[in-house]
C-alpha cells in the first residue's frame, strides 16, 4: 500500500476504525491514480520524442537524398554544350540535337 498508518494508536470503537481505513483506502486509490496518470504522460512523451526524432532522421535522409541528386545532375547547359559540339562535328544531325536540346531543358 502506499499510505501506511501507524496501528500503535488506539482507535475507540469500530466506526472511527472503519472511517479511518475507507479514508486510507481513498488516499491510496488517488495515489495510484496519479502514478498511473503520470506513468501514461511518460509514455506519451516518450512517444511523441520517438515520432520527433523519426521526423528529423526522415528530413536529413531527404535533404540528403536532394543534395546527392543535384550533385549527380549533369548541368544541362554543360550537356548541350557537348551536343552543340557534336553538332559542329557532323556526328549528329540537326534534328537529334534540336531534340536532346528540348529534351534537357524540358521543353
Amino acid at each position: 500500500e502506499y499510505f501506511f498508518f501507524n496501528n500503535s494508536i488506539p482507535f475507540e470503537g469500530k466506526k472511527i476504525r472503519q472511517q479511518v481505513d475507507s479514508i486510507k483506502n481513498t488516499l491510496n486509490e488517488l495515489i495510484a491514480n496519479a502514478d498511473r496518470e503520470i506513468q501514461l504522460a511518460m509514455a506519451q512523451a516518450e512517444q511523441e520524442q520517438i515520432k520527433l526524432q523519426q521526423l528529423e532522421k526522415e528530413e536529413q535522409e531527404r535533404k540528403m537524398v536532394e543534395i546527392t541528386s543535384q550533385q549527380n545532375k549533369p548541368d544541362e547547359f554543360e550537356e548541350i554544350r557537348k551536343f552543340k559540339q557534336l553538332l559542329d562535328e557532323g556526328i549528329i544531325s540537326e534534328e537529334e540535337f534540336n531534340v536532346k536540346k528540348k529534351e534537357l531543358l524540358g521543353l
